[in-house]
């Protein structure tokens, strides 16, 4: 089993959030780190790991960025929902690139899809919402995030708005609801605090973009 703290400085971590004013939940935000990577770490493609799953530091870049996006709340909640997926040996990460596949890959998704979780009428309307909102402000985001992925999804590649869909399904409706709230409010912009975030990360890291 791997560590993502065998690589990446706690101590650094603890200043990041301290920068965020978001120290209150740092035990939260490195068990998750943590779970994520070591279930990041199981995943295998048809052509065994990819490279990505060898980098633990862009990784922590990655996933701290849009956690650091993310108000008390919602890591809280998020944090009772993996809790919940550990001892239910349920892998967060292959359900979310299970659910991109629908975009990526359709012929491999059929034959996959009656292994996921049906989601509820509930929920689907939810995420509806969440990815409509998310939507909405995207006339606020920097050009350079369309470059990343694109807007629309098309044949073979996913949108930023079903990528992020994807990873969120797998959540409570209460962490949901949380979401909603937070990107609601109107001076919020997840997609550019994120590529903020993402920014300061390798700067802090003294990584290369």
């Amino acid at each position: 089993m791997r560590y993502l703290f065998k690589n990446i400085d706690k101590n650094l971590m603890k200043d990041i959030l301290n920068d965020y004013k978001l120290s209150c939940i740092f035990d939260e935000l490195s068990w998750i780190l943590d779970f994520e990577w070591k279930s990041f770490d199981k995943i295998r493609g048809l052509n065994g790991r990819a490279i990505c799953q060898d980098s633990p530091k862009e990784f922590f870049i990655m996933r701290l960025a849009q956690y650091l996006a993310y108000n008390e709340k919602v890591i809280n909640y998020l944090y009772e929902d993996l809790k919940k997926a550990e001892k239910n040996d349920f892998n967060p990460i292959f359900d979310k690139y299970a659910r991109m596949m629908e975009f990526t890959d359709k012929d491999k998704f059929e034959i996959i899809k009656e292994n996921l979780e049906d989601l509820s009428p509930v929920k689907i309307h939810l995420l509806e919402k969440i990815k409509n909102i998310l939507k909405s402000k995207s006339t606020d985001t920097p050009k350079e995030l369309e470059k990343i992925r694109p807007r629309e999804s098309e044949d073979k590649k996913i949108s930023s708005y079903d990528y992020y869909i994807a990873e969120i399904s797998s959540l409570s409706l209460k962490t949901l609801w949380a979401i909603e709230e937070m990107i609601n409010h109107p001076p919020f912009n997840l997609e550019e605090n994120i590529y903020d975030n993402t920014k300061y990360l390798f700067e802090r890291l003294n990584i290369k973009e």
